[in-house]
């Protein structure tokens, strides 16, 4: 058990401990004017996190504001606005995070030491427990030896007892010290699982960066607390973390984490490319390496595709602002054809399937295993269906095809005598595929000779 997981479980244990033992102490009606100031730090503390981050933001160094450093800072290189936007709402993200935690422990402490005090004076502790006073001569027959006039002063000076309901307030103690562990250790818990996202992340075979293993985040991570915290709080953890850019998009850290996670597999799948096309065309390959490489990369582009698609709505329209960014890098350089230009400016999201590509190179890597290297597996309909579609769902290569004007590109020529049995699926699987240009259905035929 690494020594996150132990701080945080004793931590937790303590929180809820706590809670109940004072709440029992209170009673049920001041145990819940504690809760209600508990809660009323908590929104305060959302509230107050965006002003506090300005103000964080707008501290001069050296007569200068913090914001405008990063700024200039950014815009010295050659990135677009786009993502300098992006960068300062990421940072902005995690000192909004920050900034409420810190809130809400300032909060909850003043609520506690100020006004719980002064509230308490018009929330009594309970109903009073009226007790039947004892006569004076009877309390002598029980043992009492001091005069009348002292037992009267007696009966004055007594404390009157109240009605606290104890076990209702150990329980809305116990509900306290659950909040307070929620929104503690809720946004903690999301922002170390995106630090252990990041690392599982390769670029070029490597990890981005490894983690210390005797601090435990992966343990953590992956123990029960972490579990149930992540689980029931990740919510809780975008909320706080989820900004605007200048622009008006929302930015949150779990999205960007997200981004950057499907972009390395998409990476990966690229540099699997070079390798795969490399035993492809290499003359010492055997036939069987060669379909395993086809087969692999159409794996690699799936699960790559697969990341993409699992993006929400808002990580998504990031990623768009991203590819936009390329594309005014490309544009700026101006090294480009004017026909790939267009190609490129015309890319994004949705003119991008990489799922369906990856079905595409398995299906033919089926194909080519039975009509070019006699191999045992069967060829289906499906798979002509994936070969076809990968096709049409990716416009960007049709785009590319009528863009450069080269006739005749023919991927598959089944018109050829080996692929002969499979043409009238070819057939069916191009008037059935779904485009959303109909002009690109042409093309289409031509790519398979039809």
């Amino acid at each position: 058990m690494g020594i996150i997981t132990i701080v945080v479980l004793a931590l937790t244990a303590l929180g809820l401990g706590f809670g109940a033992l004072w709440g029992c102490g209170r009673g049920l009606r001041r145990a819940t004017l504690r809760l209600g100031l508990v809660v009323f730090s908590i929104v305060l503390a959302i509230l107050l996190r965006g002003v506090l981050t300005d103000i964080l933001l707008d501290i001069k160094i050296d007569g200068e504001p913090i914001n405008e450093m990063l700024a200039e800072a950014f815009s010295e290189g050659d990135l677009p606005e786009s993502l300098q936007n992006l960068i300062m709402a990421l940072i902005k993200s995690v000192i909004g995070m920050v900034g409420f935690i810190v809130l809400f422990i300032v909060l909850r402490l003043i609520t506690w030491m100020i006004v719980y005090p002064i509230c308490k004076i018009w929330v009594k502790k309970g109903p009073k427990i009226q007790e039947e006073e004892v006569p004076y001569e009877q309390a002598v027959e029980n043992g009492y030896e001091g005069t009348e006039e002292e037992y009267a002063l007696t009966l004055a000076k007594k404390k009157p007892r109240y009605k606290k309901r104890r076990g209702y307030g150990a329980l809305v103690g116990l509900a306290q010290g659950i909040i307070i562990a929620f929104v503690t250790f809720s946004p903690l818990t999301g922002m170390l699982v995106q630090v252990d996202k990041i690392s599982r992340i390769e670029l070029q075979g490597e990890a981005v960066f490894e983690l210390p293993e005797e601090v435990g985040i992966t343990q953590y991570v992956e123990s029960a607390p972490g579990k149930v915290y992540n689980t029931i709080g990740g919510w809780f953890f975008d909320s706080i973390t989820t900004v605007k850019d200048e622009e008006g998009n929302k930015v949150s850290i779990g999205d960007a984490v997200d981004i950057v996670d499907a972009v390395a597999g998409v990476a990966a799948s690229i540099e699997d490319l070079t390798e795969h096309f490399e035993t492809l065309s290499s003359e010492t390959a055997t036939d069987q390496e060669r379909i395993d490489a086809l087969d692999s990369l159409g794996a690699g582009l799936v699960e790559a595709g697969n990341a993409l698609d699992n993006l929400d709505a808002d990580s998504r329209q990031m990623l768009e602002g991203l590819i936009d960014s390329v594309k005014d890098l490309i544009s700026e350089s101006g090294d480009m054809d004017p026909e790939m230009e267009t190609v490129i400016n015309n890319l994004s999201l949705d003119s991008l399937d990489l799922s369906a590509a990856g079905s595409a190179l398995q299906g033919i890597s089926t194909l080519l295993n039975v009509t070019e290297y006699e191999g045992e597996e069967t060829v289906t309909q499906e798979d002509v269906n994936n070969i076809v579609n990968g096709i049409a769902k990716n416009p960007l290569i049709l785009d590319m095809v009528e863009t450069i004007g080269e006739e005749d590109v023919v991927f598959i020529p089944t018109d050829e005598d080996e692929f002969d049995d499979y043409r009238d699926w070819f057939v069916e699987a191009v008037e059935n595929a779904e485009l959303a240009d109909e002009g690109h259905r042409e093309t289409l035929r031509t790519f398979f000779g039809l």
